[in-house]
């Protein structure tokens, strides 16, 4: 086992050696490839350097050459010397004074131009040479001592050759000379010639301070491949008789040189600059020198490095995997390295954690559920409320609340099923603009809204707007009916159960109105500020219709209360159950006015003030009311309203068995029976003392309680188990029975 393991170490260990490897190897060949590139840059700049020193020699010695060119118009324009060139060989006095003249134009000339070595002019009908200084034959050129050679200056005079021409002397000094025909056109024998020797004291020292490199040495070649060498060093002389300039080569000392030329704007020369190669190059070279020695110190050390690495970061893995196989007992598989070894160590402990996770999961979403619920009713201390929200991870603000209050109507779905839908539906719509909390209750559905530091009226609108769209699509897609409930804003933790009141209160009204839309705490303001009609007037109208057994006006008189007092009006949910019970007076106003002594005993017989306060909402009220009316009728018109006989105890042992059904009530069971319910009330009630309602309720009561007691059930279960339709309906009958609500009565049992 230890040798299999060392041997997978080192395995392990090659592979980490191996990538540090990589990394440097990578980093050696981007870094040789910026080298090269510098190396690159360098020699473009060196090259770059060399042409721009070029071109500046080029434009100083074609400005001077231009200057000549300027002088030789102007010499060749003036008529005086048009007019010698014409002389004979015989001077009269007029001639000769006019070639002193041309002789003093020489001088100036040459005086204010600094780059005029010598200035001649040579006239071939005569022979003569004309000078700043004087004239002499052309027999006396052999006894003149100039810097030329005789040869060479009587080729100057006498050749046909013109222009611009470097010359070298005998004596190896460069001199540089202008020659053209002053003749106007020219022809072939020239009667008179220009001839302008350049003064290399001036032109040198421009030269020598363009020179980027003492070693770089300045060539002019003309079109013949005559050479002319600037500066003192002649090293390149044996260069000027090769043809390509930019590649040149010495022949006696096998000198490498970098040549480069540039042509002349003015004549057909070529400036030609010569470096040696290794000082051309020497910047480069040093570059060179110091990329190698980088390189093999990037190797040298780089390894070093990667090797105490590899080294380093292997010794925590190998302590893990020696705690591992010690503390944990985790066995070390053949096949297996240090990485999988690890890996399915890890792998056990996230299974064995996920499974722990889930657990906690499911225990912490209920107790999150509870703690959020206490908190919304109130029943929770706010000391310490902030290191409570950290540890359940609720993240939410202590500025502005909303308490939106959810009751299920009708649903396809059985209630778990519901509730995870409009949760799901209703967080992600809140959360898009605000911070949403779905809690369950067992009355209602809450949904705590953190609108933070919103503008409050457009937040309300806002909620206003996500709620109808949480509605609307539970309805359509899933068959589930929601009323909803919006309290007013709150600020603050305290706040929040004042919130939770006044939706509960909203709730209330919403329910007790059988109203559809969604309801706001600010809708019920809106509306209580109305101007309210003559209740008393309509009420007065409904009592004389009765009275007179005017059932059909009785009816339209009632719709229009219920229309005008209730359904346009929206009254606070107090004011409305005030409007109710001076309804629920005005019908027993109504039937005591009939002067007969049956009409207490049908009232009491049909539990018509149990009824109605029974009712939990409008469209209960209103079917109770006219349910009561036909029956008056009905009742008024029998001759023999009751037959003696006693039901009681079969009508007992029927609700006994059927009271889980919610659809039964006193007329269902009348109908069972066949009898009619005003008779059936007074039977049960002269043989138990009470009513069957109130027996019905009685029973079902009862039963909540065992429930309550012993089981887990939620009272909304409960209260379907019984028979009721809703919870409200539930809680309100167990809390008139009772004197507490089902939730209060199971704290304090348990």
């Amino acid at each position: 086992m230890d040798k299999e393991y060392r041997t997978n170490r080192n395995e392990t260990f090659l592979k980490n050696l191996f990538s540090y490897f990589l990394i440097i190897f990578i980093s050696i060949i981007i870094s040789t490839a910026a080298y090269l590139i510098s190396v690159q840059i360098i020699r473009d700049e060196i090259d770059k350097a060399h042409y721009n020193s070029l071109n500046q020699v080029k434009r100083i010695v074609d400005d001077r050459l231009s200057e000549v060119s300027k002088l030789f118009l102007q010499i060749g324009l003036d008529q005086r010397i048009q007019l010698a060139m014409n002389y004979g060989a015989s001077l009269k006095p007029g001639e000769i004074f006019n070639l002193a003249q041309i002789q003093k134009d020489l001088l100036k000339y040459k005086l204010t131009n600094p780059i005029i070595k010598e200035i001649y002019i040579y006239f071939s009908n005569n022979k003569i040479i004309l000078y700043d200084d004087g004239k002499f034959p052309l027999d006396a050129l052999d006894k003149a001592e100039f810097s030329s050679n005789s040869t060479l200056t009587r080729q100057w005079l006498e050749g046909k050759e013109v222009g611009f021409i470097p010359y070298k002397a005998n004596n190896l000094q460069n001199e540089i000379v202008f020659m053209e025909s002053l003749s106007i056109p020219r022809k072939k024998n020239m009667s008179g010639k220009l001839i302008v020797v350049f003064d290399k004291k001036v032109i040198n020292p421009l030269i020598e301070g363009l020179k980027w490199m003492d070693e770089n040495e300045i060539l002019i070649v003309d079109k013949n491949n005559r050479a002319f060498l600037f500066g003192e060093q002649n090293d390149s002389s044996r260069l000027i008789s090769e043809a390509n300039f930019d590649n040149l080569t010495s022949t006696t000392n096998s000198k490498k040189y970098v040549t480069s030329h540039v042509t002349s704007n003015i004549t057909q020369w070529k400036y030609i600059s010569v470096i040696p190669r290794h000082i051309y190059f020497g910047r480069v070279n040093q570059v060179k020198s110091v990329i190698y020695v980088s390189l093999f110190l990037c190797l040298l050390f780089g390894g070093l490095v990667a090797y105490l690495f590899a080294y380093k970061n292997y010794k925590p893995m190998n302590k893990l995997i020696q705690f591992i196989r010690s503390d944990i007992k985790h066995s070390y598989a053949r096949e297996e390295n240090e990485y999988d070894f690890i890996k399915n160590v890890l792998e056990k402990v996230y299974k064995e954690k996920e499974v722990i996770n889930v657990q906690i999961s499911k225990q912490r979403d209920k107790l999150r559920n509870q703690f959020m619920t206490k908190m919304v009713k109130g029943k929770l201390h706010l000391d310490g409320i902030e290191e409570m929200l950290a540890l359940y991870d609720i993240q939410i603000s202590n500025d502005n609340f909303y308490v939106v209050m959810v009751f299920y109507e009708i649903s396809n779905l059985n209630l778990d099923m519901a509730n995870f839908i409009v949760q799901n539906i209703a967080e992600e719509l809140v959360n898009e603009k605000f911070r949403g909390f779905y809690l369950q209750d067992d009355d209602y559905s809450i949904c705590l809204v953190d609108v933070g530091k919103e503008d409050l009226h457009g937040s309300e609108r806002d909620i206003k707007a996500i709620v109808q769209q949480i509605k609307k699509i539970n309805q359509e897609k899933f068959g589930i009916f929601l009323s909803v409930a919006i309290s007013q804003y709150e600020k603050g933790f305290s706040g929040i159960s004042q919130a939770y009141k006044v939706a509960v209160e909203v709730m209330e009204y919403h329910i007790l109105m059988g109203r559809s839309e969604v309801l706001s705490y600010s809708d019920l303001q809106r509306y209580n500020n109305k101007v309210h009609h003559h209740l008393l007037h309509d009420e007065h109208q409904f009592i004389n219709y009765v009275l007179v057994m005017d059932y059909d006006n009785a009816k339209r008189i009632f719709n229009t209360i219920i229309q005008e007092w209730f359904i346009n009006d929206m009254p606070s949910f107090q004011l409305a159950k005030c409007r109710m019970y001076s309804i629920i007076n005005a019908l027993i106003i109504a039937l005591k006015e009939l002067k007969r002594s049956y009409g207490e005993e049908f009232i009491q017989n049909n539990q018509l003030i149990d009824r109605l306060l029974q009712c939990e909402s409008l469209s209960e009220l209103k079917h109770v009311i006219d349910e009561m009316m036909d029956r008056i009728e009905v009742y008024f018109k029998r001759d023999d309203p009751y037959k003696s006989e006693e039901i009681h105890k079969k009508v007992m042992s029927y609700i006994k068995e059927h009271y889980s059904l919610q659809e039964l009530n006193v007329s269902k069971i009348a109908d069972e029976f066949q009898i009619d319910v005003p008779y059936l009330s007074k039977s049960f009630k002269k043989g138990t003392g009470i009513g069957p309602l109130k027996f019905l309720h009685m029973i079902r009561i009862d039963k909540a309680k065992e429930l309550l007691v012993n089981t887990n059930t939620n009272i909304r279960d409960i209260s379907t188990e019984v028979g009721y339709i809703s919870t409200v309906s539930f809680t309100r009958v167990f809390k008139q029975y009772e004197g507490i609500t089902p939730g209060a009565y199971r704290d304090i049992m348990k």
